[in-house]
């Protein structure tokens, strides 16, 4: 099953390709990005294959279908080291106090 097409998997589901397309349109936000990807690659991130043979790292290519989601990917980003390395200091303070007592 690993390399069939989504047109075989459709129709092994009994699914119409009408009906998928419907389904692939409810989103909660009201915007997405579907890739069309071949189902083997279903848990590989998205990535772009020119920018991969050039960066030859990991990748997860994400799309901002508008401004409130960009604010919020920058700020959440900005804020991931922070929340990192106070849970790191509180770590280290916890094991000095310790380290006192002894």
């Amino acid at each position: 099953m690993e390399y069939l097409t989504l047109e075989e998997i459709l129709i092994r589901a009994k699914i119409s390709h009408q009906d998928y397309m419907s389904a692939l349109s409810q989103t909660k936000s009201g915007k997405q990005i579907i890739l069309k990807r071949k189902p083997n690659e279903r848990f590989i991130n998205q990535y772009n294959p020119d920018i991969l043979r050039i960066w030859r790292a990991n990748m997860d290519v994400q799309f901002i279908t508008d401004v409130y989601s960009c604010v919020m990917y920058i700020t959440s980003y900005m804020l991931k080291s922070e929340r990192s390395m106070s849970e790191l200091l509180k770590k280290v303070a916890e094991e000095a106090k310790s380290s006192e007592i002894q």
